[in-house]
């Protein structure tokens, strides 16, 4: 069996930057409007070491910096499950990790496409037009090896990283060993 994860990492405040161009030079911190905590942060507030969970006056002694923006829950759930829809009419059952991270099994895929490389850029491709976020996909022979592929995949690999069948542990292993560094 092969495995695809695509992922939109930091999918809120991705929106709120598409939303709002002039916000992507800013750290952005979007808190959840119910309880004034943290549910997602740009990579230069986690540099400020903001975490997910915060509260406002924590974000605010961190990275007093932030741009802090009110979370849309609907909107995000709306494009969470634009991507969801694209990715379930052309692989089928769609299991969801969390918000903008979906699993799919796309063994009965590979005889429609040459390559596994080929069948991620279609992936690709879809979700991007249909949300106008740029995914990363990951492949492995496992979810968790996909998963990781995932969040490993850059624009230097074209946002696809494909491990290559059998060697999923050495893959991990190589991941684990980064991550520790």
């Amino acid at each position: 069996m092969r495995f695809a994860c695509l992922l939109i990492e930091h999918l809120p405040t991705r929106i709120e930057t598409l939303q709002e161009p002039k916000l992507a030079r800013h750290p952005i911190v979007v808190l959840r409007t119910w309880d004034d905590q943290v549910l997602d942060v740009s990579h230069s507030a986690l540099a400020a070491r903001v975490e997910l969970g915060d509260s406002r006056s924590r974000v605010e002694q961190l990275c007093p910096q932030a741009t802090i923006i009110s979370a849309n829950e609907p909107l995000y759930q709306a494009i969470h499950s634009e991507a969801e829809t694209t990715l379930a009419d052309f692989a089928g059952p769609v299991e969801i990790r969390d918000l903008g991270e979906f699993l799919v099994e796309i063994s009965s895929l590979l005889c429609i496409f040459q390559s596994e490389a080929e069948l991620a850029e279609k992936l690709l491709t879809n979700v991007q037009s249909t949300t106008r976020l740029v995914p990363a996909l990951g492949i492995a022979g496992n979810k968790f090896a996909a998963a990781q592929a995932s969040k490993q995949a850059t624009s230097e690999t074209g946002n696809i990283l494909i491990v290559p069948n059998g060697n999923e542990k050495r893959f991990l292993e190589l991941r684990a060993k980064q991550l520790n560094e």
